[in-house]
């Protein structure tokens, strides 16, 4: 059973997890960091996260400088222990032809090996087929949504590695001397139907296919515990074979702070609070400008320029246990 959740809040908290409040005798303690950076001792895992703090793991104890930290913010201009790609997102034609492929690009910087948990979240909701007639006949099919699937490779020291979501292999390069690691296809998250093509109808191509989601990758230790590693970065290139076009980005980086030391297991195990002061913390307000779909405002004489604005959002609070119901899903105003 997989026994992963992160969670996130601006406000240093750990929130929507369900856990009991009963401490049973023997129950491992540590120390726990407050709102205000005030830190407590002997708490169990259950009655930190229930007074909103940051359990700092089994055993650990407060000292002075364990919980005074400001807040941390997650960058996409840094290295970290956490990565998330946003964006990943395939498409095929009518014809069954791939024509848009997301390559992935993961790389250790750091003078040792270190492996990396991966999980891959179809972005979608699910949805039920749709009948109709009498007697009923299915007209399109169910799809599934907010599954997820994971992988873990290990990186040895300064090494990079890729691999294409759509195949799930390092995308060959005779002239780069970079070695890739495989994963499964993306679209294990979504496999071919009746019409033989991965993915769900494509709303901007009739007959074509479309998956996308995301994925959270975070350093780990032999026994698969979350570590302060914050030597990895990571790049998305999303390549459309169609209209011959490819835009990249890089991936949101969330670092372990301190007191936690390089390769040191950051907080309880399985838990990864991506709370500002364990992992760094994600905005809860996004503000930007932007131009409408089909703006001309960049034209100038007789040079058009249509411009149009693609927004990715995602929820970062994720419970990836074997029995849960999936991401914690919000509404954008």
């Amino acid at each position: 059973m997989s026994r992963d959740k992160l969670t996130t809040s601006a406000a240093a908290v750990i929130f929507a997890i369900s856990l009991s409040s009963l401490a049973y005798a023997g129950e491992p303690r540590g120390a726990c960091c407050l709102s205000g950076g005030t830190c407590e001792d002997k708490l169990t895992t259950q009655d930190c996260f229930s007074q909103g703090g940051a359990y700092l793991g089994d055993g650990t104890a407060c000292s002075a400088e364990a919980c005074e930290q400001s807040i941390q913010r997650v960058d996409a201009s840094i290295k970290g222990s956490l990565l998330i790609f946003s964006k990943v997102e395939l498409r095929w034609g009518p014809d069954g032809g791939l024509t848009q492929d997301t390559i992935l690009e993961i790389t250790n910087d750091f003078q040792d090996r270190v492996c990396v948990q991966l999980y891959f979240v179809n972005g979608d909701e699910q949805l039920d087929p749709i009948f109709t007639g009498s007697p009923p006949m299915q007209i399109a099919e169910g799809e599934p949504g907010w599954n997820k699937v994971n992988c873990s490779f290990c990186l040895t020291k300064d090494h990079p590695t890729y691999w294409s979501a759509a195949t799930g292999l390092p995308h060959p390069h005779p002239n780069l001397n970079v070695q890739g690691a495989g994963c499964q296809p993306f679209h294990i998250l979504d496999p071919a139907g009746d019409d033989g093509i991965p993915g769900r109808p494509d709303p901007n191509v009739p007959g074509g296919k479309m998956l996308r989601g995301f994925i959270y990758g975070w350093a780990v230790d032999s026994t698969g515990c979350q570590i302060r590693w914050n030597h990895l970065s990571g790049t998305a290139t999303l390549i459309n074979y169609a209209d011959t076009t490819a835009w990249d980005y890089n991936a949101w980086a969330f670092q372990v702070n301190d007191p936690f030391e390089q390769g040191q297991r950051a907080g309880n195990c399985g838990a990864v609070a991506m709370n500002g002061v364990i992992y760094d913390s994600a905005y809860d307000l996004l503000l930007f400008d932007f131009f409408r779909p089909g703006s001309m405002a960049l034209s100038s004489g007789t040079n058009m320029v249509a411009t149009d604005t693609s927004l990715t959002l995602h929820p970062v609070s994720v419970d990836f246990r074997q029995d849960a119901d999936g991401p914690f899903t919000t509404k954008a105003h």
